[in-house]
């Protein structure tokens, strides 16, 4: 039932990856094997992509740019590379060992592009960055994890960068029938959320054409 349920959404997603039909497997396989891990059940389009990378598209000069959860590469992940300039730097922080070996395959020859197998909260640079996307399910993941991903975003960033997150529009009717059924793991991660997004909050749009539909968050670190 799973799998069916998978193969549908297969279906009705076509038009929001741009990678091969390889990599769109290798996509809800790693959500079948590790759901937690890989939280979402769709990759993200190209028109996340661009609404994602709008701050970043109005930089004049070099830039550093720091995508997570990347997953196999996405429509956000065809779209920061489309765009990158020819001094700008690109590093990848994907925890996925499958994800990952997609990623060097797709992307490891482009000089300007980093890829980093492994945790972003072991990850520690000596450099900043000043654009960070984030694309990672955050209300699937562990309350502990999203209130330590943060804190060290914060850390990644160079002062006044832009931290760009998504989060789908379906959060809304979960908290809904979270509250109905006295769940409190969801509405705990929405307030550390929330309370990170009010701190910094620069813009909020929405993302229609996505599955499923997305905010996107900018947020301006000072």
């Amino acid at each position: 039932m799973k799998i069916k349920f998978l193969l549908l959404f297969m279906l009705l997603t076509i038009h929001n990856a741009t990678y091969s039909l390889s990599d769109r497997l290798a996509f809800y396989w790693e959500h079948l094997k590790k759901p937690l891990q890989v939280g979402s059940i769709t990759p993200s389009s190209q028109k996340t992509g661009e609404a994602i990378a709008s701050y970043l598209l109005k930089h004049d000069g070099s830039k550093e740019i720091l995508e997570v959860g990347v997953g196999p590469g996405s429509g956000i992940t065809d779209f920061l590379v489309a765009n990158l300039q020819q001094n700008d730097k690109l590093t990848f922080v994907e925890i996925n060992p499958s994800f990952a070996a997609i990623l060097r395959d797709k992307y490891g020859h482009i000089p300007n592009i980093t890829i980093i197998e492994g945790d972003i909260l072991t990850f520690n640079p000596e450099k900043k960055f000043d654009y960070i996307i984030s694309s990672l399910p955050l209300t699937t993941l562990p309350k502990e994890f999203i209130e330590q991903y943060f804190e060290h975003l914060e850390s990644l960033i160079r002062p006044y960068g832009i931290i760009s997150y998504i989060q789908y529009m379906g959060v809304s009717l979960r908290m809904f029938l979270s509250s109905l059924f006295r769940s409190k793991s969801l509405k705990t991660k929405m307030r550390i959320i929330e309370r990170f997004k009010n701190k910094w909050l620069l813009e909020s749009t929405r993302v229609f054409r996505n599955m499923p539909p997305t905010w996107v968050h900018h947020l301006q670190v000072a």
